[in-house]
């Protein structure tokens, strides 16, 4: 018995050891899968990274390649602009050049002579005799010669001239607008395409245009009376009659007809009554005994109050029977209502 109780106690003993023992082995167990838990997940994180850097790097790739795409049309575009740019300066070109050589006058000399026998003398058939050639002075070397030369400006004016009075003819104002243009351009003093460009641009009432156009042609000629006439006709037509009769004055001394007869009319309603008494009798002075001029003398001086003066100018202009009966009657009528005998 106290054998068997013996080996109890040995075993009582040895039964906490086993447990420490398997206590420890469960620790050390433990700590391996933790391990091995942290090790999976290191992994991991790193497999992840890995995978997003990839990913990264392919989505870099393909946006540069994207980009580089869009800059290939983007310049192909380009090319196609600067390609269609060329092309219509290159028409350009070659149109001011084709006009450049229809300007062009050609001259065409040509000088032929008799060709250099072959010296049949010496036995060489085709060969020339160049000995004979140096002798003989008076049988030169066949020749040809192309000279041109550029048209002067007043032949290219006359040339532009030409056509703008057919377009005129063909009702091709515009072309006939654009000569005109094209002739003050080379000769601003050329009055007769001044003058027909700006009755042009009057007939389509670009009056402010054709103004300025005759403007210009004053500052140039200043005692150029077709200027400063159609200047004033172009004011009244707008109804400004001052600006008119101002364009006029300059030239109150000019002996020409239609000038001053402009001029009386315009200063009568403007009420400058000595302008207009001077118009008539430069008139006078120029068709002495003229009964139109007599008239409208008479009827200045009649709106002027110069009674007498009105008078002794009506009875002038009845003198001579070239006015009109209406006429005529006006100045008896107006001669009785005066009562000056």
């Amino acid at each position: 018995m106290s054998v068997i109780n013996q080996m109890l106690k040995d075993l009582e003993e040895r039964a906490p050891k086993s447990e420490n023992v398997s206590n420890q082995v469960t620790a050390i167990e433990q700590k391996k899968s933790r391990a091995k838990v942290v090790s999976l997940i290191v992994v991991s994180l790193v497999v992840l990274n890995g995978l997003g850097l990839y990913i990264w790097f392919l989505v870099q790739e393909n946006q540069q390649l994207k980009e580089k795409a869009a800059f290939l049309v983007k310049s192909k575009a380009q090319t196609k602009v600067q390609l269609k740019t060329l092309t219509t300066e290159s028409k350009v070109i070659k149109q001011v050049q084709l006009e450049a050589k229809l300007q062009e006058k050609s001259q065409v000399k040509v000088i032929t002579t008799e060709p250099l026998k072959s010296d049949l003398s010496n036995g060489e058939i085709g060969k020339p005799a160049a000995s004979k050639a140096l002798v003989s002075k008076d049988k030169p070397k066949a020749s040809m010669s192309v000279s041109r030369r550029q048209l002067l400006p007043e032949e290219l004016i006359a040339q532009k001239l030409t056509k703008a009075e057919k377009a005129i003819n063909a009702n091709q104002l515009s072309k006939a607008e654009q000569l005109f243009e094209e002739v003050l351009i080379i000769e601003p003093e050329q009055h007769q395409a001044r003058k027909k460009l700006a009755a042009l641009w009057f007939g389509r009432k670009a009056f402010n245009d054709a103004i300025n156009l005759l403007s210009q042609g004053i500052a140039l000629a200043p005692n150029n009376s077709e200027f400063r006439s159609m200047v004033a006709n172009i004011f009244l037509q707008q109804g400004n009659l001052t600006q008119a009769y101002k364009s006029l004055r300059p030239l109150a001394d000019l002996q020409q007809q239609t000038y001053q007869l402009l001029i009386a009319n315009i200063s009568q309603q403007l009420s400058e009554y000595d302008a207009a008494i001077k118009a008539y009798k430069i008139l006078l002075a120029m068709q002495p005994g003229n009964s139109r001029w007599h008239l409208g003398l008479a009827i200045v001086y009649d709106k002027n109050s110069q009674f007498v003066l009105a008078v002794d100018e009506y009875g002038l202009a009845l003198e001579n029977s070239s006015l009109s009966s209406d006429s005529s009657q006006f100045a008896n009528q107006r001669i009785q209502a005066l009562g000056v005998k």
